[in-house]
Parts: C-alpha cells; sequence; structure tokens
C-alpha cells in the first residue's frame, strides 16, 4: 500500500505534524469522567464488563446495580439512563484507548517512524483490553446506533480528529495530494485494516486455525499487514509525482 520511497518528497517546509499531535493529545483531556475508586467509576467499570459479555439489550440497571452493589437509583443519579451510561462508557474508552496510542507516538523521530509505528500501537493497546474488544463486537454486531452517535458528539476530540490527524500526515508525506485532502478514502481503508485484525479475530482463527489471543500471533499479523501497507508501492501515479 505505501513505499518508503513514496514518502521522499523535496518539500523542506518544515512539518508542524508534532504541534499537531500534541494539540491532538491535549484535547483527549476527559476532565468531566469520574475519578478512579468513585462510586460513578465502579458502577461505569461494572456496567462495561456486563455490556461487554451480555450486549447492551440484555443488560439491565437491575444486572448492574446487582453486580455493582449499588442501589438502582444510584446508577441514575450518575448517568440517568442506560443509553447514557453505555455512551460514557464508549467516550471514556476511546479517549483513554487514543491517549496511550497516540502519548506512544511521540517519541517518533520523524512523520514516517510515526505511521510505521502506528499499527502496531494500536493493535497492542487494543490486545491489552479485551473487554472493549467484546463491548465494540456487540455494539457492530447490533448496527453500531450508539457508536455513530457519540463518534458525532466527540467530534475533533475522538476518531474524527484522528481521521484529520492522519489526514494531514498523509499530505505531508506525499501520499495524498494537496487537492485531495478532504478525500478520507486512504485513511479509512488503512484503519480499516488495522482494526480488522481485531474486530474480526475470530474469523481469521478460523481460516487460519491458530490463536490471535496469543501475543506472538498478534504481532506475526502486524508484521505481515505492515509489510502489505508500507513495503508494497501505491501506485505508480506517487512515484512520478513525488520524483517530478
Amino acid at each position: 500500500m505505501f513505499n518508503r520511497k513514496t514518502t521522499q518528497t523535496k518539500n523542506t517546509k518544515k512539518s508542524t505534524y508534532p504541534y499537531k499531535l500534541h494539540q491532538f493529545i491535549e484535547r483527549l483531556n476527559y476532565n468531566k469522567e469520574p475519578e478512579i475508586q468513585s462510586p460513578a467509576s465502579k458502577i461505569r467499570e461494572t456496567a462495561f464488563v456486563l455490556f461487554a459479555n451480555k450486549g447492551f439489550h440484555n443488560t439491565t440497571i437491575r444486572d448492574i446495580a446487582t453486580a455493582a452493589d449499588v442501589n438502582p437509583a444510584m446508577i441514575h443519579y450518575y448517568y440517568r439512563n442506560k443509553i447514557n451510561l453505555y455512551q460514557s462508557i464508549m467516550k471514556w474508552q476511546i479517549h483513554h484507548g487514543f491517549q496511550k496510542i497516540f502519548q506512544s507516538l511521540l517519541i517518533a523521530k520523524n512523520e514516517y517512524e510515526l505511521l510505521q509505528s502506528l499499527p502496531e500501537k494500536i493493535l497492542l493497546n487494543l490486545h491489552e483490553n479485551r473487554t472493549w474488544i467484546r463491548f465494540m463486537r456487540r455494539e457492530i454486531a447490533d448496527g453500531g446506533e450508539n457508536l455513530n452517535k457519540v463518534f458525532t458528539e466527540l467530534g475533533e476530540n475522538g476518531p474524527a480528529g484522528m481521521i484529520h490527524l492522519l489526514q494531514e500526515l498523509f499530505v505531508h508525506l506525499g501520499l495524498i495530494k494537496p487537492s485531495k485532502t478532504k478525500d478520507r478514502t486512504l485513511v479509512t481503508i488503512f484503519l480499516s485494516q488495522i482494526f480488522s485484525i481485531l474486530f474480526l479475530q475470530p474469523y481469521l482463527d478460523t481460516i487460519s486455525q491458530t490463536d490471535g489471543n496469543q501475543k506472538h500471533i498478534l504481532l506475526q499479523r502486524c508484521k505481515t499487514l505492515k509489510e502489505i501497507l508500507f513495503q508494497n508501492a501505491l501506485t505508480l501515479t506517487n512515484k512520478k509525482r513525488i520524483n517530478q
């Protein structure tokens, strides 16, 4: 998909990408979330596991209250209703995950190294949070209605901000023409290939007869994905354009 040669542009303009990366990380500070060990946090963490294991529709407020050892009225006090609690969990998980992923990218020496390391950072972060993977598989299987609402509400402080950040990175590296900055096709395909390794893991495990829960299998799949993404030529068009 990407070839390192395609990123060697003659553009000598200094990149503002590191500054924009810092800006994005700052926007991810989600100060409205309940502190760890607070009653609201206990409810959120308990509900997170139940939603991941049983799904949104099969989990009731009473189920959550019983598991968290709280009165159902306390859940309504902190979160008003089940949908708001469910979406609050999604927002917290997205912010927390993005913070870890993009903070770890700050050590990259340049933009190309940052892009190369992104697939592994995303996959390892998700691999450590198997509950979130189960949660998201159920949400996607239910049609992703809540996911769409959460993405819209987060705006630039969520996935949309990540896509814009990557879009600018692709332009800077010469992978997208400046005139095509509004075309998100390449970035979307790039991210979908990464996330599919975990969200489609049961299918991949079945056809490969391997266990994707094992870290070395995950890293092997990540390595193969990176070879596909970065070692194959994107298009002859990019090569011609950059070598002009």
